[in-house]
């Protein structure tokens, strides 16, 4: 094991916690697990009382039990997941955009994708995100802090928190140095379809 390697399993390992917190799973939830390649988190998912179903990104070998997705198209009804789980697949998709709709697609009126992207990938814009999501009829994007429990932030208020300055509050300095070491590992966006009528 590598002298990093410690550090850079508890901030994956948190960075998982945070998605599942972020996807605020009750028992009966229907949720897609896209990317997390070999089902590991379908023990965490059926625990918690969801039905789970799990994709693999093209090009990748899926797993028994594992739909295949093929750059296109999911192959699942619309409106049939309550939760999309995604990890560190959608920006490195060949048409993210694409892969996002399928998401707003599948997810039911009220429902969430949650992003979970390690640093040192693709970068992310997430006035883009916010942007494409909303093409796609999200309605919400949250970017989350995380150490114990995940702090759900608009963009505009997690981008105050990184921008430091002399005049800052105590609170703010104490939060982001509490926050930084998740900031530099992970990012977790959470999307949110609207509600139904």
């Amino acid at each position: 094991m590598s002298p990093g390697a410690p550090a850079a399993l508890a901030v994956r390992l948190a960075g998982l916690a945070a998605m599942l917190d972020a996807a605020a799973l009750v028992p009966g939830l229907r949720v897609l697990d896209y990317g997390s390649r070999d089902g590991w988190s379908g023990t965490l998912l059926e625990a918690s009382g969801c039905q789970a179903c799990f994709a693999a990104p093209p090009g990748s070998a899926a797993p028994p039990g594992h739909l295949l997705h093929d750059g296109i198209r999911l192959d699942l009804p619309a409106a049939s997941q309550d939760r999309v789980l995604c990890h560190r697949a959608l920006f490195a998709a060949d048409d993210p955009g694409g892969l996002l709709a399928d998401f707003a697609r599948i997810l039911t009126p009220g429902g969430r994708a949650v992003l979970l992207e390690e640093a040192g990938g693709p970068e992310i814009a997430a006035d883009r995100l916010r942007l494409a999501a909303e093409e796609c009829g999200f309605v919400r994007l949250d970017r989350a802090l995380f150490g114990q429990q995940a702090l759900l932030l608009p963009p505009a208020a997690f981008t105050a928190l990184l921008a430091e300055g002399p005049a800052e509050a105590a609170e703010i300095a104490a939060l982001r140095a509490l926050a930084r070491p998740a900031l530099e590992g992970v990012r977790l966006f959470v999307l949110h379809r609207a509600a139904g009528p």
